[in-house]
């Protein structure tokens, strides 16, 4: 059987040894023997149908070795840097598009990390199944500069099998700058994960969940978010009573856990269950805190969970 030569060992023979090795897979004058590969058959991937022309623009050093089914192929790698995209976390500059680009080349899903600093969005949102958005703890805030967008969206369809699944928020803070609009928006989805989140500085409902299922939320703080009208996180199961508009549904939120969460500072309530809103029928169901806390500072009326409904 042939094989390359031994270190230390074969003395005067490794000329005549690795040339058998090589003789294996080529002919004498050093071309490829074409009976060396097997053909290829069932959609078996080869060296053959190795692609290695890189896609226009693409970050070379995010490629790896990847296929389609079919053929070998590079692909965008698993763990996707906001940097490499043009991301600055500089506190001055708008990231927004910049991180986008960084979360829609997850296309297969992936870890999105942010380096340590300050991200200046309008908002941005999760689309693929099983993406993570990752940082250093405290070391990541997402600020808003401007808009009234959710400063990160995690929703899928009301469709059959439209949720987002698998995605998460791991250590950073959501900083809403005392500017209007959510934190965090997610509707229809499950199996999600947020662990470390601060949720601050939201001058009403700072995370709002619509037929949301499944999903922990570890040591999470939510601090002057809310308003007079509003809690600092809202849960329901339908955002409208119209059909026709994203956030309608007939189904509900359920199997939510909250474990080590806390609440300061809230100016009209910590947490809003609001089952019946907009007159839905469903309940719901199977919501848990377990280790949390809440702490309203100041003069307005503290009004704390459960909301009638």
């Amino acid at each position: 059987m042939a094989r390359l030569p031994k270190p230390g060992g074969d003395a005067g023979k490794w000329d005549t040894i690795l040339n058998e090795y090589l003789l294996v897979a080529h002919n004498p004058d050093g071309t490829l023997r074409t009976d060396s590969v097997q053909a290829l058959t069932g959609g078996t991937v080869g060296l053959g149908d190795l692609k290695t022309a890189n896609p226009p623009g693409q970050v070379i050093k995010n490629l790896v070795l990847s296929n389609d089914g079919t053929n070998l192929l590079w692909r965008k790698d698993a763990i996707i840097n906001v940097r490499d995209y043009g991301a600055t976390g500089d506190g001055v500059t708008d990231d927004t598009d910049a991180i986008k680009a960084a979360i829609n080349a997850a296309t297969y899903g992936g870890t999105v990390q942010f380096p340590r600093g300050k991200y200046m969005i309008r908002g941005i949102k999760v689309k693929s199944r099983g993406t993570q958005l990752s940082s250093t703890r405290g070391g990541v805030q997402l600020v808003r500069i401007s808009g009234t967008d959710p400063l990160v969206d995690m929703s899928g369809t009301g469709l059959t099998d439209g949720h987002l699944r698998f995605c998460s928020l791991f250590s950073m803070t959501l900083n809403g700058n005392n500017l209007p609009g959510p934190l965090l928006r997610s509707y229809y989805a499950d199996d999600l994960v947020f662990r470390d989140i601060s949720f601050s500085n939201c001058p009403g409902v700072a995370t709002d969940f619509v037929e949301v299922w499944d999903s922990r939320l570890y040591d999470c703080s939510w601090e002057k978010c809310g308003s007079l009208t509003d809690p600092a996180m809202l849960m329901r199961n339908t955002a409208t009573s119209d059909p026709n508009t994203f956030g309608y549904s007939t189904d509900n939120t359920n199997q939510i856990q909250f474990l080590g969460c806390r609440w300061e500072e809230f100016r009209n309530g910590a947490l809003r269950l609001d089952g019946a809103a907009y007159g839905s029928t469903q309940l719901l169901n199977g919501i848990f805190m377990v280790s949390c806390k809440t702490r309203r500072n100041g003069p307005t009326p503290r009004r704390i969970l459960p909301w009638p409904g």
